[in-house]
C-alpha cells in the first residue's frame, strides 16, 4: 500500500510539474514540425513432437510513417503524412504456406492542441486518407502450387485523441490512441488454380479504443 501510494504521489508530481505553463516550449504560429512512427519486429517459433520439428513459422513486419505539419495558430496544425508498411510470413509443417502484405497510404491531418503552452499538451486529430494493400500467399499442398492475389483500397476519415510531452524546448514524445471515423473498401481477389476472381466494396464505422489503434512516435520542431 505505501509503495503503491509512493508511485503514485511520484507520478501526480512528474505530471504536475510537466504540466506548467511555459511559454518556452509552446508552439507558435508559422512553426514547423516534423514527427514519425517506426516499428520493427520479428517473431520465430518451432514446435517438436517426440523430439521431432513438426512445425515451425517466421513472421517478420516494418512500418514507417513519417509526417510533417504546419501551425496555422498556436493551437492548430495541418499536415500530411505518408507510410509503408510491410508483413511477411513463412508457416511450415507438412505443407509450406508462404504470405506477404505490402501497404502504402497518405492522408491529410489537421490537428487542435487544448494545452499547446504546457509541457504537456493534449490533442484532437482529424485525418482524410487513402491506403493501397496488396496480399500474396501461396503454399505447396500435396505438390499443388496455390496462391492468391488480392488488392484492397480503403478511403477513410477518422478522429482521434493523443498528447505530446516535450523533452526539450524543440524534441516530444507523442502518441495517439482510439479511433473513431468511417473507412470504406474495394477488395480485388484471383485464385491461380481456378482462375476466379470477385470484387467486393463495403464500407464501415469504426470505434475503438483498444491497443490496435495505439500509435507511438518522436516529434521535432523546426
Amino acid at each position: 500500500m505505501k509503495t503503491a501510494l509512493l508511485l503514485f504521489t511520484i507520478l501526480f508530481t512528474f505530471l504536475n510539474t510537466f504540466a506548467q505553463e511555459d511559454s518556452s516550449y509552446e508552439f507558435k504560429k508559422n512553426d514547423i514540425i516534423v514527427s514519425g512512427t517506426f516499428n520493427y519486429s520479428n517473431k520465430n517459433s518451432k514446435s517438436f513432437t517426440n523430439g521431432e520439428e513438426k512445425h515451425s513459422s517466421k513472421i517478420n513486419s516494418f512500418t514507417i510513417v513519417p509526417e510533417i505539419g504546419y501551425f496555422l495558430s498556436n493551437n492548430l496544425l495541418i499536415g500530411v503524412r505518408a507510410g509503408y508498411i510491410t508483413s511477411t510470413s513463412k508457416n511450415k509443417n507438412s505443407n509450406t504456406y508462404n504470405y506477404k502484405e505490402r501497404s502504402y497510404k497518405t492522408s491529410i491531418i489537421g490537428r487542435y492542441y487544448f494545452t499547446s503552452k504546457k509541457r504537456i499538451s493534449f490533442f484532437v486529430e482529424s485525418e482524410v486518407g487513402y491506403q493501397n494493400t496488396t496480399f500474396k500467399s501461396g503454399s505447396n499442398d500435396a505438390n499443388i502450387l496455390n496462391s492468391n492475389n488480392n488488392k484492397q483500397e480503403n478511403y477513410s476519415a477518422t478522429l482521434t485523441s493523443g498528447i505530446n510531452i516535450f523533452i526539450t524546448n524543440s524534441l516530444a514524445l507523442t502518441a495517439r490512441i482510439g479511433k473513431i471515423g468511417y473507412t470504406k473498401s474495394k477488395f480485388r481477389n484471383k485464385h491461380s488454380i481456378n482462375e476466379n476472381s470477385y470484387k467486393n466494396e463495403s464500407g464501415e464505422f469504426i470505434t475503438s479504443l483498444n491497443m490496435d489503434n495505439f500509435y507511438f512516435g518522436i516529434l521535432y520542431r523546426i
